[in-house]
């Protein structure tokens, strides 16, 4: 039985192949990350791995036409782009297998020195700045088909040898099933890096986790035989691993750790069914969807500051869209993680100060003016609005408390694309986080239990920010609680790539919450397909990662 799919899946060859006048090449902070992983270079994955394929972004880089190689042996010069590494009076040539003005993709050699270097692009004789850069033994990246890091990795579910098609919503692996992973990044090889790699495992430990259960059989972990810097990891997908059609992965190699990407997993196979997320089938079918929210976040701060101080804040959502329509379709906050499972996402920007996870939505839907109401009458929603404050926010008015007099209603009076429509929402009634003042210094390479009770049979999400400041980077976890538990237990593979509080502690900010939804509401509209409306409490208090 061939195990090992050496073709390039053709969603790969398009992610490694595209993106993207004479003047000199620039190449802006933070442009050079992993070509799978996109994590920020402010955190401990943003590291780039010995070996490993990575992107560049900037402006002048190569040539106004794309171009990309077709044959061994790697050339240390392509289309009249050049690269090198530099650490102290060590120079290293980098191997450009992809060229554009605005990105470059590159293989690390894996004779790179380890630590800060620096890089510089020469196109056709012109050079651009020194950009810094940081190089580890091993960082895994995983491809995904939405090509930012996040959301369907790219897997292929094992048949046989002539049929292992790509995981997607309209394809799950079944529990038990082999899949084969694609990566880049768990470390260097003894062979050159310009040529067809050798089959064989990459020399470090690897592990993974499918849903937060361990993978106990990986058969191979190594180079694609048809790529350079290209990792293939062919495993089992554990036979209690939870279904759904977004089941988080993660990967270590050595001590890192990789982004989380998602597969589909159903005992059947076939389409995914997703109970979690009501309009992920929607979303991948390319349906007309609206998502509305009314919240209350809670903050306790009592971190790096002389009193503790608690705020309240009262917020309203409403989103209505357009799918783009695909079996790889992902929005984080429609593709939660099923029971008992976590996911992670990082951003370059600052998750807890505005800076936005990246969502694929599709096209924004015209339903004419969108309000809440409330006691005190209608107030205008656009995407999340912030409709009440409590607790003299510094920088910040206070405003009257919105959900504090019953039900509130949003409403949207009817435009081009969706009629007039109307829900009415209880406000979610607190649960007790009992631990909650427990937690100060939090250790990311230790598992972390929260403790809550008063959720009955309602949904509980636990979760996590951290923001290093001056690289303006996030990483943050989201877990789904099994129905009806008073604790769950965040393993440390969830934490290990927040980044870590430096001495000035404000540079570091960093919360944790619990979060109960009330059940869910359908919300109808002429020009909708599927939408739903819920309530959320969410408690958060700030806290350190060490």
């Amino acid at each position: 039985m061939r195990i090992l799919p050496f073709r390039l899946p053709g969603v790969l060859f398009v992610l490694l192949s595209t993106s993207g006048a004479l003047a000199q090449p620039f190449i802006p902070p933070k442009s050079i990350v992993n070509a799978a992983s996109y994590m920020p270079p402010g955190i401990p994955g943003g590291a780039l791995a010995r070996g490993s394929m990575f992107s560049i972004f900037g402006r002048n880089l190569g040539p106004a036409a794309p171009a990309q190689v077709s044959a061994f042996p790697l050339g240390a010069s392509f289309q009249g782009v050049s690269i090198r590494v530099t650490q102290g009076a060590r120079s290293v040539d980098v191997l450009p297998v992809y060229v554009s003005a605005t990105q470059i993709n590159a293989i690390l050699p894996s004779n790179a020195p380890v630590g800060l270097a620096s890089l510089q692009v020469t196109y056709n004789g012109a050079r651009s700045n020194q950009a810094p850069l940081r190089i580890a033994t091993n960082s895994p990246g995983l491809f995904t088909a939405t090509g930012y890091g996040a959301g369907p990795g790219i897997f292929q579910n094992y048949v046989s040898a002539t049929e292992q098609p790509i995981n997607s919503a309209l394809d799950s692996v079944k529990p038990g099933q082999l899949v084969t992973l694609w990566g880049t990044g768990l470390g260097p090889i003894a062979a050159a890096d310009n040529i067809a790699p050798p089959v064989g495992n990459v020399p470090v430990d690897v592990a993974i986790w499918v849903g937060n259960k361990a993978v106990s059989r990986i058969l191979y972990s190594g180079r694609a035989p048809c790529c350079s810097a290209v990792d293939q990891i062919v495993f089992e997908v554990p036979a209690d691993a939870p279904e759904g059609c977004f089941v988080p992965v993660q990967l270590k190699a050595g001590d890192a750790v990789s982004n989380t990407v998602t597969m589909a997993i159903r005992k059947e196979g076939g389409a995914c069914v997703d109970s979690s997320n009501p309009l992920s089938t929607a979303l991948a079918a390319g349906k007309k969807t609206g998502l509305g929210l009314v919240t209350r976040v809670q903050m306790r701060a009592d971190t790096s500051v002389a009193t503790n101080r608690d705020f309240t804040g009262d917020f309203a959502s409403l989103f209505l869209n357009q799918a783009a329509g695909m079996p790889f379709a992902y929005d984080p906050i429609l593709s939660l993680p099923p029971e008992g499972a976590c996911s992670t996402y990082t951003a370059n920007g600052d998750l807890m100060g505005g800076g936005g996870l990246l969502r694929v939505t599709g096209a924004a839907l015209n339903a004419g003016a969108l309000t809440v109401t409330g006691s005190r009458g209608p107030l205008p929603v656009t995407g999340t609005t912030l409709v009440g404050l409590s607790g003299e926010l510094p920088g910040t008015a206070d405003l009257p408390l919105f959900l504090d007099s019953g039900n509130v209603t949003l409403r949207g009076a009817g435009g081009a694309d969706v009629a007039a429509f109307s829900v009415s929402l209880a406000p979610a009634a607190a649960l007790t986080w009992s631990n909650r003042d427990s937690f100060n210094l939090v250790d990311r390479n230790t598992p972390l239990t929260l403790r809550f009770t008063g959720a009955g049979s309602r949904s509980v999400l636990v979760g996590g920010i951290g923001v290093d400041l001056p690289t303006n980077a996030s990483a943050m976890f989201l877990c789904s609680v099994p129905a009806g538990a008073e604790s769950f237990t965040v393993p440390a593979i969830f934490t290990a790539n927040f980044p870590a509080a430096r001495t000035r502690i404000l540079s570091s900010p960093g919360v944790l919450f619990v979060g109960v939804m009330s059940e869910r509401r359908s919300l109808e509209a002429a020009g909708l397909d599927a939408a739903a409306a819920q309530s959320m409490h969410i408690q958060s208090k700030t806290v350190i990662y060490r």
